[in-house]
């Protein structure tokens, strides 16, 4: 699977408002762990048009991302691995609040390692699968995987965290997320 050139501008602009969107509101939860978080509310205005930005559904204040069948990817986090943590990553623990508005929904929520100096080399790939975690139709449920980085990786591979349509077709909305180190 090769990123759009759009999707790789629409996640370094989401990035900035991603970090911006940082809170200590999470630590009762994740401790000094928590990398990024975001509840949406922050971008509206600060990146190019987003289709994935939505305020149809939304788990907390207005607004959400969403897939459907015009939208692949979602707003997503990128961040080179040096800036997110001083020592190798081993662990990362990603949370968030999904609705699936149809039972057969396939979206996914992606954690990625690439190198930027070879945008084709892919290091590392794993998906949360929100359709087999989210049973309920029009119902907010909380989702999250702790997911095991392989001892490749570099401080300068980029970390990506987004939500991937993969076939679905019905919207799949995506809230409050949290990416913290695993321990």
């Amino acid at each position: 699977m090769r990123l759009l050139p759009f999707f790789t501008l629409l996640l370094t602009a989401a990035a900035t408002s991603l970090l911006a969107g940082c809170s200590n509101s999470d630590t009762t939860t994740y401790g000094e762990n928590v990398i990024a978080r975001n509840d949406f509310e922050a971008l509206e205005g600060w990146i190019p048009a987003a289709p994935s930005l939505t305020t149809v559904k939304a788990h907390s204040g207005r607004y959400s991302i969403k897939v459907d069948n015009g939208v692949e990817y979602a707003l997503g986090y990128i961040s080179p691995l040096a800036k997110v943590s001083a020592t190798r990553l081993k662990k990362l623990d990603v949370s968030a609040w999904a609705m699936i508005m149809d039972k057969d929904a396939t979206a996914s929520l992606v954690v990625e390692v690439r190198n930027p100096a070879d945008d084709t080399q892919r290091i590392f790939w794993e998906a949360l699968d929100i359709g087999k975690e989210v049973k309920a139709v029009n119902k907010w449920v909380e989702v999250k995987r702790t997911f095991i980085l392989p001892e490749t990786i570099e401080p300068t591979y980029e970390l990506r965290v987004y939500m991937w349509r993969g076939g679905a077709s019905a919207p799949v909305f995506l809230d409050d997320i949290i990416i913290a180190r695993g321990e």
